[in-house]
């Protein structure tokens, strides 16, 4: 069976992690039940001062750090990619965990057992209960954007949901083969997803180009459609913020990419407001909101699977993303006039 096992190069982008959830990260990854020789781990940096990058280097991970790349996120990817020289490259942040040891193996297997799948990833983010109370949420929810969810567009899905429910090609005992088009990509890319390098490399993925989204937006049109959502393992996703922290980053990387320099590159959008159905979802997001009914039946649904009151922040969350975001658009426009 390993000989069949494709070569996987791990790609990570840092900057002054964590510590100990950074060497919590480097330990997994080395005791995955994969062979060690068809293994790489890149990590690119942007100059971190606090030991991470003697720590990685200390677990055989290979590490370049430039400090003018610190803010040059899309540069960084594109590093990355065009470093790395195995099969398959798996996205993984520094606050991205395996789950237990054969979960590179679990999501690996639908690239051998099928030619034509060019990413995989976990259909849940996993779920602890240890975690804090926000981290449980959005690993419940499978996102950290609750208006993401509204629009259709989030990569991981809850924990009610046992199984995909996007247009599949066929459903298999531990993941189903899912065929993406233009109108029904999530956020696809990141914080552990997997992907054949030489497929990824058809798309545009020079520094100017590279938004991982939209990476996988230019597959499509190339007729790369194939992707698997895998059930029998998932990525632990270590937030450790509080609301206001974790809303005051959405709305950074929501400027970020609002500037004119990025958007004129850019192929996908969160939404689009050219797309009816966008606008709509938008819409209907608000009344919601605020009428509560809704954001309520969620974590009632979502309770009823998993007794956890972390379900409930979906409430408050909605509340606050639609106050902040509404704030920040709104100051954006008179900046603009």
């Amino acid at each position: 069976m390993d000989k069949n096992l494709p070569s996987v190069s791990i790609l990570t982008m840092s900057y002054n992690p964590e510590l100990g959830l950074f060497e919590e990260f480097l330990k997994r990854i080395k005791l995955q039940d994969y062979p060690r020789a068809k293994i790489e781990h890149l990590i690119m940096d942007g100059g971190s001062a606090n030991g991470a990058i003697e720590l990685a280097r200390k677990y055989g991970v290979k590490v370049h750090s430039d400090s003018k790349l610190k803010d040059e996120i899309s540069m960084r990817q594109s590093m990355l990619l065009h470093g790395a020289k195995n099969d398959i490259v798996v996205w993984l942040e520094t606050d991205n965990l395996f789950i237990d040891k054969t979960a590179l193996r679990k999501l690996v297997r639908p690239f051998v057992e099928n030619d034509d799948v060019i990413a995989s990833y976990s259909f849940h983010y996993s779920y602890n209960p240890k975690l804090a109370f926000l981290d449980r949420y959005c690993a419940l929810m499978g996102l950290s954007d609750p208006i993401v969810h509204y629009l259709g567009k989030a990569d991981r899905r809850p924990w009610f949901e046992k199984r995909a429910n996007y247009p599949k090609v066929e459903d298999r005992k531990t993941y189903s083969i899912i065929q993406f088009d233009e109108n029904n990509l999530p956020t696809v890319g990141d914080n552990g997803f997997l992907a054949r390098r030489k497929i990824l490399l058809k798309a545009k993925t020079s520094p100017a180009y590279f938004f991982h989204t939209d990476v996988f937006f230019d597959l499509l049109g190339k007729g790369y459609n194939k992707y698997a959502a895998v059930y029998d393992t998932s990525i632990e996703h270590v937030i450790r913020s509080d609301f206001l922290k974790l809303i005051r980053r959405r709305i950074e990387y929501m400027e970020r990419d609002a500037q004119p320099t990025m958007l004129k590159n850019r192929r996908y959008q969160i939404f689009d407001p050219k797309r009816r159905k966008d606008k709509i979802n938008l819409v209907l997001f608000g009344i919601f909101t605020f009428t509560l009914i809704q954001p309520l039946l969620v974590s009632l649904r979502g309770y009823l699977k998993i007794r956890d009151r972390a379900w409930f922040a979906h409430i408050l969350m909605c509340w606050l993303f639609l106050i902040y975001y509404g704030r920040s658009t709104f100051l954006r426009v008179l900046k603009s006039k």
